[in-house]
C-alpha cells in the first residue's frame, strides 16, 4: 500500500505554509508533507516567462504519483488578499502587476490539469479548521492505492 503525501501548493500568500502547519498540528506529523513541489515551478515559470520545461515537470509528477498516494492541495484567496498578505510580510518578494492575477489562474489551473489523483482547490479566506476538515476528508474517502 503506497504511503499518502500531502502537497501543499498555491501563489505567494496564499497560505500554504499556514495551512501546512496547521495540517502536520492536526495530524500529529504522521503524514508526509511537502510546501511546495512541482506546481510552482510550472506556474511561476509561467509568470516569470522563464522556459518552458513542461514534459520534465509532467514526468517527475508522475513518478511521484506512481510512488506515493498523492495529495494535492492547492491554497487559493483572492488577488487583493495575496496582495496585502504580502505588503506584511517583510521576508517576501512581493509580485507586481498582473503577476498576482496571473499566479492565481495559473494554480486555478494546475488544480485541474495536475496528474495527481487526487486534487483540492482551498480557499484560505475560510477558517482553518474549514480548510483543515475538507483536506482530512479528502483523504479518508480516498480508497487506498497499492
Amino acid at each position: 500500500m503506497k504511503q499518502d503525501l500531502v502537497v501543499f501548493e498555491g501563489a505567494d500568500g496564499s497560505g500554504k505554509s499556514t495551512l501546512y502547519q496547521a495540517f502536520r498540528r492536526a495530524t500529529d506529523y504522521q503524514i508526509l508533507c511537502i510546501d511546495r513541489w512541482i506546481g510552482s515551478q510550472i506556474v511561476y515559470d509561467h509568470v516569470y516567462g522563464r522556459p518552458d520545461k513542461m514534459p520534465i515537470w509532467i514526468e517527475e509528477e508522475v513518478k511521484l504519483r506512481d510512488l506515493y498516494q498523492v495529495f494535492l492541495i492547492v491554497c487559493w484567496a483572492p488577488n487583493e488578499v495575496l496582495k496585502n498578505r504580502l505588503a506584511v510580510k517583510a521576508d517576501t518578494i512581493a509580485l507586481v502587476g498582473d503577476q498576482y492575477a496571473k499566479a492565481n489562474a495559473g494554480f486555478e489551473v494546475y488544480s485541474r490539469t495536475s496528474y495527481f489523483r487526487h486534487k483540492l482547490l482551498v480557499d484560505t479566506t475560510s477558517t482553518i479548521d474549514g480548510c483543515l476538515k475538507a483536506i482530512l476528508e479528502l483523504i479518508n474517502k480516498a480508497p487506498k492505492e497499492d
